[in-house]
């Protein structure tokens, strides 16, 4: 109860900033008595505030069992952006579901030095390579072994250096659970370089990452995330490899129904291709990832073969305040295959039908 009034009083209090600002900002005369509390020059000042959601009804067989029928909320979340005077810019996304954890996504602050070069401080966006992990997880209706379970948000800072439409980043973070050694806990951290390149008259976009996450004094886990997009008339071609090495819970870990306990040191292999083809309402699209987890300690692996076919529907896409509201229909095929130590395991066909809408939907905005 007591989160849930935390919750709605964030919205709250975010709702009444942006109409007082909205408030003050047609009030004024002149650009010289624009001021926001008495310090910010309110003609600067430009924000949007958003609800992000996602409904779905999911129905899910393993082999020829049913294991799911159900309505369900996948996104609930309060996504809020603002820039003052082109150089300092804040973002914030906080999730509203009762069970996420954390609650807060990412809050950070990023200011601009200079025409190539800026900085950000907070809990930042990670910055893996890989179109997979970049999306909102909103827009995702079929994550890889990598993308759907590793840490995306984390605190730390960023430096960015910015030429030619291309972005090369440095960040430096608290590295996350599924690096660290438990003795090691608050004193490892993560770094992170990513190159955002836009190439050929912007057919051509790559999220190129390399990362080194530190496990304890001595030791660290090695990451390469490449990701490719293609941007032609009406297509949209996307190709991941996400390579690396990191530590899994079994316990949350699809196919082994608790068959196993505690945390694994593991190596991860995952390549994913989308293929997108733009209507001017409809979008559909397929998908096929190939992905292997070898587990290091125990010498066991399983492989994973997905398949997935999907259309979105933009019914109002003309409409400023709905033009993001889209319906979706989506078929998933996974194979789980298992090897060596995990041999015993018995070969899993997971199949999986969503249905249901997503929305960004505006709430306020300043210009």
């Amino acid at each position: 109860m007591i989160k849930l009034f935390s919750n709605y009083t964030i919205i709250f209090c975010l709702f009444i900033f942006t109409l007082k600002a909205q408030s003050q900002s047609t009030s004024i005369e002149t650009p010289s008595k624009a001021l926001l509390y008495n310090q910010i020059d309110s003609t600067k000042l430009k924000f949007d505030l958003y609800y992000d959601q996602r409904y779905n009804f999911n129905s899910e067989f393993q082999n020829s069992t049913n294991i799911a029928n159900e309505f369900t909320t996948v996104t609930n979340r309060i996504y809020f952006e603002s820039q003052y005077d082109d150089r300092l810019s804040f973002r914030l996304r906080y999730n509203l579901n009762a069970n996420s954890n954390p609650a807060l996504e990412f809050a950070y602050l990023e200011y601009k030095l200079n025409k190539k070069w800026s900085v950000a401080m907070g809990k930042l966006i990670t910055a893996w390579g890989s179109y997979e992990i970049d999306y909102n997880g909103a827009n995702v209706y079929l994550y890889s072994n990598v993308g759907g379970n590793i840490n995306v948000f984390d605190p730390g800072v960023n430096i960015a250096y910015h030429i030619k439409k291309q972005r090369l980043n440095l960040q430096i973070i608290t590295a996350g659970n599924n690096f660290t050694d438990p003795t090691y806990k608050n004193k490892a951290m993560g770094y992170l370089f990513l190159w955002e390149g836009n190439l050929f008259d912007s057919h051509m976009h790559t999220r190129y990452g390399y990362s080194l996450m530190q496990h304890n004094q001595h030791k660290y886990y090695n990451w390469v995330t490449l990701g490719n997009r293609v941007d032609l008339k009406h297509w949209m071609i996307e190709l991941d490899w996400m390579y690396g090495f990191r530590n899994i819970n079994y316990n949350n870990t699809p196919g082994f129904d608790n068959q196993l306990d505690g945390t694994s040191y593991v190596k991860e292999n995952a390549t994913a291709l989308s293929i997108k083809y733009l209507l001017k309402d409809w979008n559909p699209f397929i998908k096929a990832i190939y992905a292997t987890r070898t587990d290091l300690n125990t010498g066991g692996a399983y492989n994973v073969y997905s398949l997935q076919s999907a259309i979105e529907y933009y019914p109002f896409k003309t409409s400023p305040l709905m033009k993001d509201l889209r319906l979706f229909a989506v078929y998933n095929y996974q194979n789980y295959t298992y090897e060596k130590k995990y041999s015993y395991l018995p070969k899993a066909d997971q199949h999986q039908v969503l249905c249901g809408v997503r929305w960004l939907m505006p709430i306020a905005s300043k210009k």
